[in-house]
């Protein structure tokens, strides 16, 4: 675990007693403890088989937390292979800021869209064709109406532009529409151009 991996299927029959120590096998399932998202549990498996068989000799092992202890020292970059573990953990009781967090989504959504619409309008500079997602993209942006809309609308029209559209067909381009209402990005047929 200090070194970002989680094994994966870690029991008593992986675990090899050397000289020197404890030698684990059979890698082949390793994940990242950072690149994966059921690392805490898999590493809260891995702990409580080990827990598991060691409590049949040592019945107070059996009342720990160290898979709880590990992984928050892990998160606070503290765990070390010298790391003194006590095996007692408590868990954070405290209630999710989901106001705060989807203000966050929402930041680096439009912090998102603001890019997009920077290399959209430096391609259109540059006479460089957009594709028909960062099209699309500029259309989101340009249709926004409210500067604080409600979550459940910013949830349902970013869903609705980052869906893949249908493919165009071969020879389709997008273009900038200059109608009367300079209304936005559209496909234009190509070919024969």
């Amino acid at each position: 675990m200090c070194a970002g991996l989680i094994h994966g299927d870690l029991s008593e029959y992986n675990i090899l007693v050397a000289a020197d120590g404890p030698v684990i096998i059979d890698l082949p399932q390793v994940v990242s403890a950072s690149g994966n998202n059921n690392a805490q549990a898999m590493l809260a498996r891995d702990v409580d088989n080990v827990t598991a068989t060691l409590g049949r000799f040592a019945p107070e092992l059996l009342g720990t937390r160290f898979a709880g202890e590990m992984w928050a020292l892990y998160e606070q970059g503290l765990l070390r292979p010298d790391s003194v573990l006590s095996g007692e953990f408590v868990s954070n009781e405290v209630a999710a800021d989901v106001a705060t967090t989807l203000l966050a989504i929402e930041d680096a959504r439009d912090e998102a869209l603001r890019r997009q619409r920077g290399r959209a309008a430096a391609r259109a500079g540059m006479n460089i064709e957009l594709t028909a997602h960062e099209a699309r993209l500029i259309g989101c942006l340009m249709e926004r109406k409210s500067p604080h809309p409600s979550n459940t609308a910013v949830a349902q029209r970013t869903h609705q532009c980052l869906q893949p559209e249908e493919q165009p067909g071969p020879g389709t381009r997008p273009r900038r529409d200059h109608g009367a209402a300079g209304a936005g990005w559209t496909a234009e047929e190509t070919s024969g151009q």
